[in-house]
């Protein structure tokens, strides 16, 4: 029962991060061209333009966390932060 936690609560921490790296992305692009008004050289263009960007950013992060071993339950940083959700049932 305790490893299927495990392994539900790092699926959950993953889905949220690569979640995070995405929406900020999509709100840098709103921020940029809806609130600020900056168009880039001089060219308009949409968030579809940036679709191959984003999912190429979304793809190094989680790698980049993978590869720092950010989602091992060996963590010391993972685990306190899971102790302290489950403080929270």
């Amino acid at each position: 029962m305790l490893k299927k936690y495990a392994i539900l609560t790092r699926q959950v921490a993953i889905t949220l991060d690569i979640a995070t790296v995405i929406l900020s992305f999509i709100t840098a692009y709103y921020v940029r061209i809806g609130i600020l008004n900056i168009i880039p050289l001089g060219i308009e263009t949409k968030l579809k333009d940036y679709s191959a960007i984003l999912i190429m950013l979304a793809i190094v992060w989680w790698g980049l966390l993978n590869a720092l071993r950010t989602y091992s339950s060996n963590n010391h940083k993972y685990g306190v932060i899971t102790q302290d959700l489950c403080m929270f049932r």
